[in-house]
């Protein structure tokens, strides 16, 4: 009896112990090794990249006055208005030459570049709806182009030139080499539970993923609309950064683990930014490509854009370079636009959603 009692002592352990352990998925483990580890960017020389990224925006109107530029009352309109705008790049890299934590000489092709925007009532399920909806579509002249980027030590900064194809050489000034997240990593290596903190400032390659792109925008798009996607409502965000920025990102090395053999970092993301930019005459957008286009009247712009969301930064620790992002949360935007004798403020709130990927 004694006998029998200890078998199932010993029974019942065992099915505690069994159940205890953790329920495996056939393409991910974790991995037991917790000691300090160093997430850096230092792929190998030569390597050949292909990274997609897409940002989504989804913003509701809440306000929008329109009077005088030079004060004076402003008369407030139905705000019934969504826009839904989504930014998608397929990006081939080759990294031609690499330094200290950088890419030094970059040949980057531009396989996608597009911008999908549509303008419409917050209800699409209401009558007239359909026939009230707006809908843009727009390349980037860079489409089917090759850039190489340098490094140029005693500038701190790139040189850049068409490698493949030819567009206007401005377009090269407003563009970045940055789209492989350094900026999210940690100066020192971290063990699971460390946190560090990054400085909005630093996000600007996170946000306006190959810097200010140039766009072709239709001519049947309202000019007030097409400079506002550039300055920030519901497009990029590589202006905005030239402003004052304020906010931080929080990071925190969530565990390692391990997906079909390859060691990855997880790190989780918390992000609270604040960005404002005021801008006097703005010059037409380099991509309205119509040179036989009367000269606007000057605009002057001010965009405020305040985000709180969280992401998700996948590292792989055997390429030395990230695997995928995901950054999702929501967005308040104040924005005033003066044209001419005329001044338009707008608020708007929304959500954005970012993803890369890497291969």
């Amino acid at each position: 009896m004694k006998r029998a009692l200890l078998f199932a002592g010993f029974l019942l352990l065992a099915l505690a112990l069994g159940s205890a352990r953790p329920i495996l998925g056939a393409h991910a483990a974790p991995s037991t090794q917790d000691a300090p580890r160093a997430l850096v960017f230092a792929p190998k020389q030569g390597a050949r990249l292909a990274r997609t990224v897409a940002i989504t925006h989804v913003l509701d109107v809440a306000s929008i006055a329109t009077g005088p530029a030079t004060g004076g009352e402003l008369r407030r309109a139905p705000a019934d208005l969504r826009i839904e705008t989504k930014l998608s790049l397929a990006l081939e890299d080759e990294l031609l030459a690499l330094g200290s934590g950088r890419v030094e000489r970059l040949r980057r092709r531009f396989g996608t570049g597009s911008f999908h925007a549509e303008l419409g009532p917050k209800a699409p399920g209401t009558p007239g709806a359909a026939a009230r909806k707006a809908v843009y579509a727009v390349a980037t002249p860079l489409v089917g182009m090759s850039v190489v980027s340098t490094w140029v030590p005693e500038e701190q900064g790139y040189g850049r030139y068409y490698d493949e194809g030819e567009a206007l050489e401005e377009f090269l000034e407003s563009l970045r080499e940055d789209v492989d997240l350094r900026a999210l990593l940690p100066a020192a290596p971290v063990s699971t539970g460390a946190a560090w903190t990054i400085p909005a400032k630093e996000l600007a390659d996170v946000f306006a993923p190959c810097g200010r792109l140039p766009w072709a925008w239709p001519k049947d798009l309202d000019r007030v609309m097409a400079r506002s996607f550039s300055t920030g409502i519901g497009g990029g965000l590589g202006e905005l950064f030239g402003g004052s920025v304020a906010g931080e990102a929080k990071a925190k090395l969530a565990r390692f683990e391990t997906r079909d053999g390859e060691e990855l970092a997880i790190v989780a993301l918390e992000l609270d930014l604040h960005l404002e930019r005021e801008q006097g005459e703005v010059a037409p957008d380099p991509g309205a490509l119509d040179e036989n286009a009367q000269a606007p009247s000057a605009m002057a712009t001010r965009t405020q854009w305040a985000f709180r969301g969280t992401g998700e930064l996948v590292w792989s620790l055997g390429a030395a370079r990230a695997k995928s992002l995901r950054i999702d949360g929501d967005q308040k935007i104040g924005a005033s636009v003066r044209l001419g004798a005329t001044r338009q403020e707008l608020e708007l709130a929304g959500t954005l959603a970012l993803e890369y990927g890497v291969r």
